[in-house]
């Protein structure tokens, strides 16, 4: 079982932004050998088998910021619940969907912050193996920016019943605060937020991170 250190790790494969609004990650993966029988239910809706035989999706994520905080879900393995981490709100790109409509649409749904696509800025890409207990997939993630200027109240009444089984709640951090969670051995995902934290709750100055 992988610890919480090593459950998601970035591909080193070379990134090309896709054609269109956020563009998105394309690389290949190593195959899982074994899937449960269940996997669909596991992972909820949004992923397919690749070529490999792995589960995978592409997906828009929000790094949200305010007051010198940025928002983030708590979460934990599916098959194992002593395993936490913290990490973006977002989702699975569905049919039609820009990474930024979908970006702002699974915001609204895990958080109740509401805004148009247009208002997010795109931030990054990466793409990564989720190595979870039972299963490993594979997602290509576009990252996007908003600030705000006030922590809006947020609504987790809108979260799946799967999203219900995954996520333990919603809550604002200080830089300060994800080092020091991060020292003390919880994963934040992606990692490189607890080194960019200081400069994205005080302003970002538009250059593209490389997210792992």
């Amino acid at each position: 079982m992988p610890n919480s250190q090593n459950w998601l790790e970035g591909a080193s494969a070379d990134q090309a932004q896709a054609e269109g609004q956020g563009g998105a990650v394309v690389a290949s993966a190593k195959t899982k050998a074994q899937l449960p029988a269940n996997w669909r239910q596991l992972l909820g809706q949004g992923w397919e088998l690749n070529q490999q035989g792995m589960p995978s999706r592409q997906a828009g994520r929000v790094v949200v910021v305010a007051q010198g905080q940025m928002l983030l879900v708590a979460g934990h393995d599916f098959s194992d619940a002593t395993h936490h981490w913290l990490f973006t709100p977002g989702g699975g790109i569905e049919a039609g969907e820009s990474p930024a409509q979908a970006a702002a649409r699974e915001l609204a749904e895990e958080t109740g912050i509401m805004v148009a696509p247009d208002r997010l800025s795109l931030l990054g890409y990466r793409q990564a193996l989720f190595e979870f207990r039972a299963l490993t997939c594979l997602a290509n993630e576009t990252f996007y920016y908003l600030h705000l200027d006030h922590k809006p109240q947020l609504n987790q009444e809108r979260w799946t019943t799967n999203e219900r089984s995954l996520l333990d709640g919603l809550n604002w951090y200080s830089p300060h605060k994800l080092r020091q969670l991060s020292q003390a051995g919880l994963a934040i995902y992606p990692p490189e937020l607890v080194n960019h934290a200081a400069k994205l709750v005080t302003g970002w100055d538009d250059t593209l991170l490389k997210f792992t």
